[in-house]
C-alpha cells in the first residue's frame, strides 16, 4: 500500500515538472519578443531623429524666395508665436484656468493653430510684440517702437508717464541753465577787469672788456 502511494507522488511531481517546462519556454519566448519589439521601435525612432537632423541642415540650402507663403506656413508661425502668449490671454484661445504655473504644451499649440480667428491672431501677435519690447532701452530702435505701440493703445497713460518725467527734467534743466549763466557772468566779469601793470625788468649792463692784441 505504501509503495502505491509513493508511486502516485512521483507521477504527480513528474507531471508538474513537465507542465512547467512549456510555461518557462513560453515566458522566455515572450521576453525575447518584447526585447525585439523595443529594438524595432528604437530603430524607427533613430531613423526619424536622423531624418530631422539632416533636414535641418538641408533646408538652409533651399531657395524658396519665389514661392508663395502658404496657410500651412502661417500656422507654423503662430505655433512659435504662442510661446509669448500671456497667461491672462489663455482663455482667448480656449485654455481654461489651470493655475499660474501652467504653460502651453506642444499639443495645446497644435490644437490652437488649427482654428484661429482674426481676434485670436491679433492677441497672439501683440503679445509677441510686448514680449520683445523687453529689449527697449533709452533711445534705441526697440524703445522707439515701444513708444509708438503705447501711443496707439494707451495714449493717455503714456502722456501721464511722459509728463511726470518731463516735469522732473524741466526742473533739473532749469538749474543747469542757472549754473551755466552764473559761470558765464563770472567769466565776463573776469575778462572786463583791467590788467595790472607788470614791473619792468631793470636793465643790467655788464662792463665789456676788449682784448688787445699784443
Amino acid at each position: 500500500m505504501e509503495k502505491t502511494e509513493f508511486s502516485i507522488q512521483i507521477d504527480t511531481a513528474e507531471q508538474k515538472k513537465m507542465s512547467e517546462e512549456p510555461m518557462k519556454q513560453e515566458e522566455a519566448v515572450s521576453k525575447v519578443h518584447e526585447k525585439l519589439e523595443k529594438q524595432d521601435k528604437r530603430n524607427k525612432e533613430i531613423a526619424l531623429e536622423k531624418t530631422v537632423e539632416d533636414t535641418k541642415k538641408r533646408i538652409l540650402e533651399v531657395d524658396m524666395s519665389e514661392r508663395k507663403f502658404g496657410q500651412d506656413e502661417e500656422k507654423m508661425v503662430y505655433f512659435f508665436l504662442l510661446s509669448s502668449l500671456r497667461k491672462e490671454h489663455f482663455n482667448e484661445v480656449g485654455i481654461e484656468d489651470k493655475g499660474s504655473y501652467y504653460y502651453l504644451t506642444s499639443e495645446d499649440k497644435m490644437r490652437i493653430i488649427e482654428n484661429l480667428t482674426a481676434k485670436q491672431k491679433a492677441v497672439i501677435r501683440r503679445d509677441y510684440l510686448i514680449a520683445n519690447f523687453k529689449d527697449a532701452f533709452g533711445n534705441n530702435a526697440t524703445a522707439s517702437l515701444l513708444l509708438g505701440f503705447a501711443q496707439k493703445h494707451m495714449p493717455e497713460e503714456l502722456a501721464n508717464i511722459q509728463d511726470g518725467y518731463n516735469e522732473v527734467y524741466e526742473k533739473r534743466h532749469q538749474r543747469i541753465k542757472e549754473k551755466k549763466a552764473a559761470l558765464q557772468e563770472q567769466a565776463t566779469q573776469e575778462a572786463e577787469q583791467p590788467d595790472e601793470p607788470q614791473p619792468e625788468a631793470e636793465a643790467q649792463t655788464e662792463p665789456q672788456t676788449e682784448e688787445i692784441a699784443a
